[in-house]
């Protein structure tokens, strides 16, 4: 049996657009998980009156939510009220975010448009670094394309 060539997620990053021409994406600092991502293009129901059978279409495709987690920054300019992730709830823009792997993984970049729609900030004990999370709402992409130079987009 060969051995695995499996890589780890030490190294990725979570980047978030600043929406000028040219766009220039930030890492948001201290990101420990990013939670799974991709679309979902659900099956309706399309039975007919002849059917012998229920019978499906597959619907329009959509993408997922996603969620970061993190140590919790507040005054960062990244995660905070004034200028970062924070601050897209407050604004309700859509912006541009990148998911890179790390060399490991193949360098991979995952370009999407989402909104982010939850903070979340603590379990706040004198032992343990307080933590925070984000929601984000993928609102346009389909394809997950690697490596994609503009955002995605649904096809």
């Amino acid at each position: 049996m060969a051995p695995t060539v499996a890589g780890v997620g030490k190294g990725s990053l979570f980047k978030r657009g600043d929406a000028a021409s040219p766009e220039i994406f930030t890492t948001v600092v201290e990101i420990t998980k990013i939670g799974k991502f991709g679309v979902e293009k659900p099956a309706v129901e399309a039975t007919s009156l002849d059917s012998t059978m229920e019978d499906f279409v597959l619907s329009l495709q959509k993408g997922g939510a996603i969620s970061i987690e993190g140590n919790a920054l507040p005054d960062s300019t990244t995660q905070g009220a004034t200028s970062g992730l924070k601050s897209d709830i407050a604004s309700e823009a859509r912006k541009n975010f990148k998911i890179v792997y790390p060399t490991a993984l193949g360098g991979k970049t995952y370009t999407f448009t989402a909104l982010v729609t939850k903070w979340e900030e603590g379990d706040i004990d004198p032992k343990g670094v307080v933590k925070v999370s984000f929601s984000l709402q993928v609102v346009q992409g389909a394809n997950w394309a690697a490596n994609a130079s503009t955002p995605f987009y649904y096809a």
